[in-house]
């Protein structure tokens, strides 16, 4: 028997349900996946001599997520490795540390684009990983005040 953590003994009942937890539980309630599975799976790739396949739960799950959500979520690849779903841009600033703005985009949407929209027009600085390298011409338009820092190394 494991020993009950203060978390689980007290304030687990008292847990506020997040939106991400009421849609699956919701998705799982509604779904038949034992039934989908079984009219999956004798077409289903086997596992062989090369990379196992995706569980196929898993990959119906992940398909019915892209059709509920389509043009939202997407698959990318970056090197070798492959990303499906959302991303969050963040713009912060750096003095007060505060988040002033936020973007969502797809996986597959390239960090620059969206730019324009993480500015408000009253910095004097812009910092950026090297996915905002070379815009020089979106940070002026936006922020007419600001150096760009985004050529620089972080230190």
């Amino acid at each position: 028997m494991q020993q009950m953590t203060l978390a689980t003994g007290t304030f687990e009942p008292y847990h506020k349900a997040t939106r991400r937890e009421i849609f699956l539980s919701e998705m799982d309630r509604v779904v038949p996946w034992a039934e989908l599975c079984a009219l999956i799976e004798p077409v289903y790739p086997k596992a062989g001599n090369g990379r196992p396949p995706i569980g196929l739960e898993r990959m119906l799950r992940i398909y019915s997520l892209q059709q509920w959500f389509n043009p939202d979520m997407h698959q990318t690849r970056k090197g070798q490795q492959w990303y499906f779903g959302m991303k969050a841009h963040v713009g912060v600033d750096s003095r007060t540390k505060l988040i002033h703005s936020v973007v969502a985009t797809a996986a597959n949407v390239a960090d620059s684009t969206v730019l324009p929209d993480l500015l408000h027009g009253d910095e004097t600085r812009v910092w950026g990983d090297q996915a905002y390298r070379g815009q020089v011409q979106a940070i002026r338009e936006a922020a007419p005040q600001a150096r760009d820092f985004t050529n620089r190394r972080y230190r």
